[in-house]
């Protein structure tokens, strides 16, 4: 019998609520019942904390689930039992009851887990309000209705949610052995009789279990790294491989008899352990790629003293030591140990302070670019871990300056010098960011490719060095998986640039690594995408060596096969049986790439979580709530009645999920759409806008097909800005005789304002009401979280809640007031009318309609809509794609799919009498700010829609317009941008004058010719720009010679201009003497024309004997001009050390050009050469035999002429 403590073990029950209190605020208005949580719950005992989920029973350290703390921690008693027995109890469940896979969302959960073990270790249960929870809710309407959609999500559960926790490994059941039992009541009773000694035995375990795991898998690494190298493939089975795995774990385990090892101490094998990872380390890192860093860019002292100085009089008490803290690990090489615990808190502060000027955060991050390169800032780095400060701060890139972005990215460049600082860069655990879900290694990318697709040469010179260290790093294979994709096809778009040899090097490097990591995915890419690396053979023998090692040209041996694949005979296609295999494998991956590129839910369904689904649950609603009356409002905008804006809400939500790129966009009635739609469509029967919504969607639909989403690229942000503040005032405008009782009827907005006549003042409370509802969320809480945290976190969320639903609380307080004056017989506002109810038929497009007396048909019209079949499918699209541009901020916008996307949700609104949809700016925002995490969150505000129109229908009749009219107003007067003239006005004239005319003229003519006016004007400052493209000149003085750089592609538009630049540069700055060199480098294409006008300057300058050289030319430029002209003097050179031959070969030349005359000069009788240097003359200037007989004619008759002068003088 093992003896047990009289003390007992404790056994608590850790509550956690995965709404984070959203449900505590919602549930009453959701499903008309007050809950206080949705509960997740563990069983915390013998000092770990166990849960139940998809995979199986887990256990971790208590309180450190991704849920964070607790919200409450309830005591269930004491048990009595040992350790082994609840152990070999656990493993029991683990089997049967609770195995991997048995989780259900509502029957078999984490809670009924709890309740299970509790019974067992103290006889008790859990609560039984956590119990009941699944069937209170269900119980609901609400409950009833999602019911389906509940009861898949429990069944699709177990296919990927995690809540993020570390898993316990899957045990071995094996027998238990009396050695095994007699160690752990050991074990046991040192536990109870010291809880010091219980907590060193758990936390040594877990040390040693992580490094047992760690040594495992640097094993299987070196395993498949040498397999790789050797090229063979493993012929083993799943079961041989387990085995020998197993084997070799026994072998460790089991040691020989001299073995002294297995009898030491925890303590000691962790200990000889450590010593032994310390030289592993060492010798890893004596072996591995040397990084790029930057090591002597700066002086870290002159950068500390002007950082100081900007800071001088700026800092507190505690600031000011963590200042001498910085200098003391900077300045003076004191270790880590001299940072204090706050010392994150002063770096925040530094960078998260808009007060402070931008130099300031510059030289800090100069200092922490040093900093980088000590070998314990590992130190400093796990202090980030608890609040990602610098973290948050390096994903931000895109928002900071490029003064910032350039010491930020030395900074992420220089922490791969150490190996501890390079692997926490490629950690994988995630954490929240905005509403993001990143961890390091998506941190790490993003600087990377930000940085090497910038336009600063300097930050691209840091994106090479930190893609170059990331591809060189030792890691586990998994760690590229989600980032290896975003990686290459920065290195590939990196590659149109041209780069410099030595930064080519680096990025093919690290190319070559990607391709050896991933298999087949990033040749797949290469394929693709492109451009061919073949392309940069010949440029140095390092470049080609990468080349062949990234076994890239293993594609051109597949294209081959496919062209010759009708050729070949049967015993060719049986030798090429491996080719084939791969040929399938690409076109699958070809495939597989298409489908996701254009159903992304396939991409993204898969990894859909239990925590995607409540975040996507709450934010749909939140989303309907918003939607709903905004709908109603934007049908009374078009002119329709308001049952045709909900049939406009629930149609593209329900598409969208399917095709949709861009998880903040909500698809439905809009400000914009519905403006643009009446110019269309005013005074005629909605059959008009039902027709117009389909071929709108047919527009967008056939612009997807063909890939025009680059035009959306023409319509600059300015432009952008000018039409939605234009819409956005006629929109104030038109709803003024709503909001105050104006009559007014016209079409125009200058007739409106002439006509202004008022004769019923009726007070805007509604649209002050909304306009303070707004302003709550702004409201400052910080002083109440001071005070008491869980009552500030409860009025934040209250005040950010009543914000959001701040359209349904004034329609749902105005249509009470109104049916209660309607009850009493008084008819004091006037309303929206009477809706018509139900969800609406599902029917093809009218294509001929009859109004009044006249029949319209299909021709008659799309005669009236006219223009608008195009405008409004454009419109349509830019605002998807300006949604995107605002919300995305780690990855392209794909404006194609969304026109595909749009067309799909148009054409299908055509059969359900929707009016014309697109994003809406406000709800993306609402959904972005309610924590939305996919484009499922449009179903729950689809079923939203349709609900209300199944049940809410009849009271919509009293809705006060005046109501609508203020929504209308608070939904669009923030759209209007004043803040950009300011911005444009000091930055770019050209744009302002765009966005002006844009904006008057869509606000005194129409919409629709402000937008083309604005898009016209961009696009001829764009051929004015490729017209006249910028040349930079500079004179080098050691080489003598003038270097001409152009910027952008050489067209037909440039061709004159360029010639007369560069005559006039070889005329005026090499003085007609110097060679003139043609950088090429910016240079990406070239037409007829242009090539031409390249043959015509060649020809100029050869006739003038003046040097010209083309340098870094495009093997594409080079291929057009051989092509299109017959230029023999063209040879362009790839590299300045052949630059260097060049110019050192005509040295000689130039100088005798400078100090002699020309051979024209002496023909002349004023400078002519004695005879006997006439072949010292035909040496020097390679005469020709004319030009030989000329001279000597010239020199004779110059003799005569002498000899007369001389008769006569005697």
């Amino acid at each position: 019998m093992e003896d047990i403590d009289e003390m007992g073990t404790k056994v608590e029950l850790y509550v956690y609520d995965l709404t984070k209190g959203a449900a505590a605020m919602m549930s009453q208005i959701l499903i008309g019942r007050h809950l206080d949580g949705v509960w997740h719950t563990a069983i915390v005992a013998y000092g770990r904390e166990y849960f139940f989920g998809p995979s199986g029973i887990q256990s971790i350290r208590p309180g450190s689930t991704e849920l964070g703390e607790p919200l409450r921690v309830e005591k269930i008693g004491d048990t009595f039992l040992p350790y082994s027995v609840f152990l070999e109890y656990i493993n029991g469940l683990g089997t049967s009851k609770f195995a991997p896979g048995t989780y259900h969302l509502l029957r078999l959960n984490c809670n009924s887990f709890s309740d299970e073990v509790s019974n067992f270790l103290v006889g008790c249960g859990i609560p039984k309000y956590i119990l009941d929870l699944p069937e209170e809710i269900l119980k609901t309407p609400i409950g009833q209705a999602l019911a389906p959609l509940i009861e898949t999500l429990a069944n699709s559960a177990s296919a990927g949610f995690t809540v993020g926790q570390r898993f316990v490994e899957p045990r071995i059941q094996r027998e238990v052995s009396p050695e095994y039992q007699l160690l752990n009541t050991a074990i046991e009773e040192a536990r109870l009789n010291s809880i010091a000694l219980e907590a060193r035995r758990n936390e040594l375990n877990e040390k040693l279990a992580k490094k047992e795991r760690k040594k495992k898998k640097k094993k299987k690494e070196k395993r498949d790294k040498i397999s790789r190298e050797s090229g063979s493939e493993s012929n083993s089975t799943g079961y041989s491989n387990s085995v020998s795995m197993a084997d070799s774990e026994v072998a460790e385990m089991q040691p020989t008899n001299g073995d002294v090892a297995a009898e030491m101490l925890p303590s000691d094998r962790v200990l000889q352990m450590e010593a032994d990872e310390r030289r592993e380390a060492e010798e890893r890192k004596r072996q591995r790629d040397p990084p790029i860093v930057f090591k002597d860019s700066m002086d870290v002292a002159v950068e500390f003293e002007a950082f100081c100085n900007l800071l001088e009089g700026k800092l507190n008490d505690t600031e000011r030591i963590n200042l001498d803290e910085l200098r003391q690990y900077v300045l003076e090489n004191e270790g880590s140990w001299a940072l204090g615990d706050n010392f994150l808190n002063f770096i925040g502060r530094i960078l998260y302070d808009k007060s402070l000027v931008a130099d300031v955060r510059v030289k800090l991050l100069n200092i922490l670019a040093i900093a980088a390169l000590k070998d314990d800032v590992i130190l400093l780095l796990h202090q980030d871990r608890r609040e990602h400060t610098i973290m948050n701060y390096a994903f931000d890139i895109d928002r900071h300056t490029v003064e910032e972005q350039l010491p930020l990215a030395q900074f992420m460049a220089n922490m791969f010098e150490n190996l501890s600082s390079s692997e926490w860069l490629l950690y994988i655990s995630d954490w929240q960011h905005n509403n993001q879900n990143i961890s390091n290694i998506r941190v790490t990318t993003k600087v990377a490719v930000h940085s090497l697709l910038s336009e600063s040469s300097d930050l691209q010179v840091r994106g090479v060095a930190i893609i170059h260290n990331i591809a060189c790093k030792e890691v586990k294979t998994v760690v590229f998986d989600d980032v290896v994709v975003e990686l290459t096809m920065a290195l590939l778009q990196y590659f149109n640039g041209n780069p410099s040899e030595e930064y080519l090097y680096a990025s093919m490097k690290a190319l070559a690594r990607f391709a050896q990591i991933s298999g087949q995915e990033v040749p797949q890419l290469i394929q693709m995408i492109g451009p061919e690396p073949n392309k940069f053979r010949g440029v140095s023998k390092r470049v080609d060596e990468m080349i062949d090692e990234s076994c890239i040209n293993h594609r051109n041996i597949v294209s081959e096969f496919i062209t010759t694949d009708n050729q070949m005979s049967s015993k060719d296609t049986l030798e090429n049986g491996n080719h084939v295999e791969e040929i399938v494998g690409k076109k699958k991956l070809r495939v597989q790439y298409l489908i996701e590129r254009h159903i992304p839910i396939v991409k993204w369904l898969p990894k859909y979580s239990r925590f995607y689904a409540i975040s996507d649950i709450i934010a749909g609603i939140t989303l309907g709530l918003t939607m709903i009356p905004q709908s109603i409002a934007y049908a009374a905008l078009a002119g329709l009645t308001p049952q045709y804006g909900l049939y406009s809400s629930y149609i593209g939500g329900f598409i969208y999920v399917l095709f949709g790129t861009i998880k903040e966009v909500s698809i439905g009635a809009t400000s914009l759409m519905s403006l643009v739609t009446i110019e269309y469509t005013r005074d005629m029967p909605v059959d008009f806008v039902v027709l117009l919504t389909f071929l709108a969607g047919c527009v967008e639909l056939t612009m997807g097909i063909m890939n025009l989403g680059f035009l959306v690229d023409f319509i600059s942000i300015p432009v952008t800005s000018g039409f939605t503040s234009a819409t956005s005032i006629i929109i104030i405008i038109s709803q003024l005789p709503g909001l105050v009782g104006l009559r007014i009827r016209s079409e125009s907005m200058v007739d409106r304002i002439r006509q202004l006549q008022i004769t019923n003042g009726m007070p805007a409370i509604t649209d002050n009401t909304s306009f303070l509802l707004q302003k709550l969320k702004d409201i400052d809480c910080s002083w109440v979280k001071h005070k008491n945290l869980r009552v500030g976190c409860f009025l934040e969320k209250t005040l950010w809640f009543l914000s959001i639903s701040r359209n349904a609380i004034i329609v749902f307080i105005a249509s009470s007031i109104t049916y209660t004056y309607y009850q009493s017989g008084n008819s004091l506002f006037l309303t929206a009318g009477t809706v018509k109810p139900g969800v609406p038929k599902f029917k093809p497009p009218p294509f001929s309609t009859q109004f009044g007396n006249v029949t319209y048909t299909f021709k008659d019209m799309c005669s009236h809509l006219g223009t608008g079949i195009i405008i409004v499918p454009l419109v349509a699209v830019l605002t998807n794609v300006a949604i995107a541009k605002a919300f995305v901020r780690d990855g392209p916008v794909e404006a194609t799919q969304e026109m595909l996307t749009l067309g799909m949700c148009n054409i299908a609104g055509g059969f359900v009498s929707s009016m014309p949809t697109c994003g809406a700016f406000t709800r993306s925002a609402v959904g972005n700010a309610s924590g939305i995490q996919t484009p499922m969150a449009g179903i729950y505000s689809g079923i939203m829609a349709l609900l209300a129109l199944s049940y809410l229908t009849p009271y919509f009749g009293f809705i006060p317009r005046a109501t609508l009219s203020a929504v209308l107003m608070s939904a669009v007067i923030f759209l209007i941008d004043w803040k950009i003239i300011k911005v444009l006005w000091k930055g770019s004239k050209r744009d302002m004058f765009a966005a002006c005319s844009t904006f008057f003229i869509s606000l005194f003519v129409n919409v629709e010719s402000g937008l083309l006016f604005g898009t016209f004007a961009n696009a001829l400052f764009l051929l004015y720009l490729s017209a006249r493209p910028s040349i930079e000149v500079s004179t080098v003085l050691g080489d003598k010679y003038v270097i001409v750089m152009p910027e952008i592609g050489l067209f037909y538009p440039a061709v004159a201009y360029l010639s007369n630049k560069i005559t006039q540069i070889a005329r005026k700055e090499a003085k007609g003497i110097y060679p003139v060199v043609v950088d090429f480098q910016r240079l990406q294409g070239i037409d007829y024309t242009a090539a031409q006008g390249i043959e015509k300057l060649l020809n100029s300058f050869e006739n003038k004997t003046q040097l010209l050289i083309f340098l870094n030319v495009n093997p594409s430029v080079i291929s057009s001009i051989s092509t299109m002209t017959a230029a023999k003097n063209f040879k362009p050179i790839n590299n300045e050390n052949d630059l260097a031959e060049i110019l050192s070969e005509t040295d000689k030349k130039s100088t005798k050009s400078l100090i002699m005359p020309t051979f024209k000069e002496l023909t002349e009788k004023t400078i002519l050469p004695e005879r006997s240097s006439i072949d010292t003359i035909k040496n020097d200037y390679s005469t020709s035999e004319e030009q030989e007989s000329l001279l000597i004619n010239n020199v004779n008759n110059k003799e005569l002429e002498l000899t007369a002068i001389n008769v006569n003088n005697k």
